[in-house]
C-alpha cells in the first residue's frame, strides 16, 4: 500500500502529459503499481488507505482473538481500558493504542453477543426521621442576569427540617467564608425558633477540614459555633447525595421555582422576595412526597425542637464586617467590576488575600493578620476602572544618578550635557541607566570640544539617537586625523622650540667635503 506522497506524485506526472512508462521510470516503480493508481481519486485513495489499515490492525489483534474473548466471558462488565491494561501487564512491548483494542473489544462483543453488564446503583427509602430530630443543610449556585444584562452569580445557603420539610433559604452576592456559614445558620434557627439535634452536611470546607476517617476535624469557627448551639453533625460521605436527597431537593426547587429567570437587583431585594416566596410556595405548596403542607407540620415540629442559645462571639464576628478578598500579584482588588489599587509589596507569598470592609459608601482594606488597615477609597459606581489614590512616583535609581554626576563633572558648560540627558529620560525612560553608560563611554572617548559640539547639533536637529551621537563623534575624528593641526601633537611636546643654524655653517661643511 502506498502512502499520500507516492499518490500525489502520480498524479502530479499525469497532470504533465507523462505516460504510464515515463512516470514508473522516474519513480522507479512498477507500471502496475502507476495502474492501479491512475485514475483513482482521492476520496477512493483515502478509503482505500482506511481499510487497509484496519485489515492490518485487525490481524495484529487477531492474535489476542481468544485470550480477549476468555475475559469478556468471565468478567461480563470488564472494560476495554482494562483490556488494555492487561494487554501491556502481559507484553511490556505491546505497542497497539488504547483506542484500537476499545475498538476491537467493542467488535468482539457484537461478533459473540457479549453484551458489557451495566451496574446500576441500586437505593432504599430513606425512612423518616422523628420530630424535631434532624435537619439538613446544602449550598447551591445560580447565574442570573442583572439589570444591565450582565451576568451575576449568587450563592444560596438552604437547611430543611427532615419530619415537617419546613425550609429556609437565603442568599449572598459573594462566596461564603465560614463566618458567613455561621451567621447563615444562626438566622436559620431564629427563622425556625429552635435547633434540631442532628444537622446532616456535606463535606464543605468552609465547615470542614478533614473526615479523618470517621473523626471529623471542623473549623475552629464552626467548632465553636456547634458548641455553643448544642446539635450533633453528621457527614455525608464522598459522592453520597442520596443520604441528604431532601435539601437536595431543596436545592433544586428554590434555584428552579424562585430564583430561575429573575432580574437581579441587589441582594438585600433578592432576599426579601425569597422570604416571600418561602411563605407564599416553599413552605405553604403541599409536598409531593409526605403529601402534607410543610407550614402545617411545622407548627407541630417547632415545639420539638431545642431553644436557640445566644451566641454572643457570633456578634463579635460579625461587627468586624471583614470579608476576605483575593489579592492579585499587581496589589489589586476586584470589588463590584472596579480594580482597587493597594500599595506596592502589600501582595507576597504570605498574604495571598486582604480583608475588605464597606462601610458609608466606603471601601477598607485590611491586613487579615494584623487587622491593620492598608487603604480607604470612595466606591464608585462605575464599571472595569482601576481605581488609585497611590503615587507612582518611584525613587531615583542611585547608579542612574551616579552616573549622571560623572558624565556632567567632566565639563564646565553642563547645560547642554543636563539638556541632552533630560531628552533622552524623556524618550527613553525605560532605559536610562544603558542610554547614560553608553553617554559615559563617548565622553571619555572623544575630546570635550569636539564632544560638546556633537552634543549641540543633535539638541539643534532634536535627534538624540545615541548612534546619531557617534556618528557625528566618529566624523569629526577622521575629519581632524585627515588634516594636521596641534591637536594631533601631544601636550608635552607642544612647547618644545627646535635648534636653529645658519645657512652659512652648512656651506662651510659642504666645502670642506668636496
Amino acid at each position: 500500500m502506498k502512502g499520500w506522497i507516492m499518490f500525489n506524485k502520480i498524479k502530479t506526472l499525469k497532470e504533465q502529459n507523462l505516460k504510464i512508462t515515463q512516470i514508473a521510470r522516474i519513480l522507479n516503480s512498477d507500471v502496475r503499481t502507476i495502474k492501479k493508481y491512475w485514475n483513482m481519486s482521492s476520496e477512493e485513495f483515502e478509503l482505500l488507505r482506511t481499510q487497509y489499515k484496519q485489515r492490518i490492525v485487525g490481524r495484529k489483534m487477531d492474535i489476542y482473538e481468544q485470550l480477549i474473548l476468555s475475559w469478556l466471558k468471565e468478567f461480563n462488565d470488564i472494560s476495554g481500558a482494562q483490556v488494555f491494561d492487561w494487554l501491556k501487564e502481559r507484553e511490556q512491548d505491546f505497542s497497539m493504542a488504547e483506542r484500537t483494542v476499545r475498538s476491537y473489544v467493542e467488535k468482539l462483543r457484537k461478533k459473540y453477543e457479549l453484551p458489557k453488564l451495566k451496574v446500576s446503583r441500586q437505593f432504599l427509602a430513606v425512612p423518616e426521621t422523628d420530630i424535631g430530630e434532624q435537619a439538613q443543610v446544602d449550598m447551591g449556585q445560580i447565574n442570573l442576569l442583572t439589570e444591565d444584562k450582565k451576568t451575576k452569580k449568587l450563592h444560596l445557603f438552604t437547611m430543611v427540617l427532615s419530619f415537617s420539610r419546613y425550609k429556609f433559604a437565603i442568599w449572598q452576592d459573594k462566596p461564603f467564608t465560614s463566618n458567613d456559614i455561621v451567621q447563615c445558620h444562626h438566622k436559620a434557627f431564629e427563622f425556625f425558633g429552635g435547633v434540631p439535634k442532628t444537622i446532616v452536611y456535606d463535606q464543605d470546607k468552609t465547615m470542614f477540614v478533614t473526615e479523618n476517617l470517621g473523626d471529623i476535624i471542623k473549623t475552629d469557627l464552626f467548632q465553636k459555633y456547634i458548641n455553643t448551639m448544642n446539635f450533633k453533625v453528621h457527614l455525608c460521605r464522598a459522592f453520597d447525595p442520596q443520604s441528604k436527597g431532601k435539601i437536595e431537593a431543596v436545592v433544586k426547587f428554590v434555584k428552579n421555582n424562585f430564583a430561575k429567570h429573575r432580574v437581579f437587583t441587589n441582594i438585600d431585594d433578592f432576599n426579601e422576595l425569597c422570604l416571600d416566596w418561602l411563605k407564599r410556595t416553599g413552605n405553604a405548596k403541599e409536598h409531593s412526597i409526605i403529601k402534607k403542607i410543610p407550614e402545617e407540620m411545622f407548627h407541630l415540629e417547632k415545639e420539638h425542637l431545642q431553644q436557640v442559645p445566644p451566641f454572643l462571639f457570633a456578634k463579635e464576628e460579625s461587627n468586624s464586617n471583614i470579608v476576605p478578598y483575593s489579592l492579585s500579584k499587581d496589589n489589586t482588588v476586584t470589588y463590584k467590576s472596579n480594580r482597587y489599587q493597594l500599595p506596592k509589596e502589600t501582595y507576597s507569598d504570605k498574604q495571598k488575600e486582604v480583608g475588605v470592609v464597606c462601610e458609608d459608601n466606603q471601601i477598607t482594606f485590611f491586613n487579615l493578620k494584623t487587622k491593620e488597615s492598608i487603604n480607604t477609597y470612595e466606591i464608585s459606581k462605575d464599571k472595569g476602572k482601576l481605581i488609585s489614590n497611590i503615587s507612582r512616583n518611584t525613587t531615583p535609581d542611585p547608579k542612574v544618578l551616579e552616573l549622571k554626576s560623572k558624565i556632567l563633572n567632566r565639563y564646565s558648560n553642563k547645560n547642554l550635557i543636563i539638556q541632552y540627558i533630560e531628552n533622552i529620560e524623556i524618550l527613553k525612560k525605560r532605559y536610562i541607566k544603558s542610554q547614560l553608560k553608553r553617554i559615559d563611554s563617548l565622553s571619555t572617548e572623544y575630546d570635550k570640544e569636539i564632544f560638546l559640539n556633537a552634543i549641540k547639533e543633535c539638541i539643534s536637529k532634536d535627534n538624540f539617537d545615541l548612534d546619531f551621537l557617534a556618528k557625528l563623534l566618529n566624523n569629526t575624528k577622521k575629519n581632524t586625523e585627515s588634516e594636521p593641526s596641534l591637536q594631533n601633537i601631544p601636550d608635552k611636546l607642544k612647547n618644545i622650540v627646535t635648534e636653529t643654524r645658519e645657512l652659512s655653517e652648512y656651506e662651510e661643511k659642504l666645502v670642506k667635503l668636496c
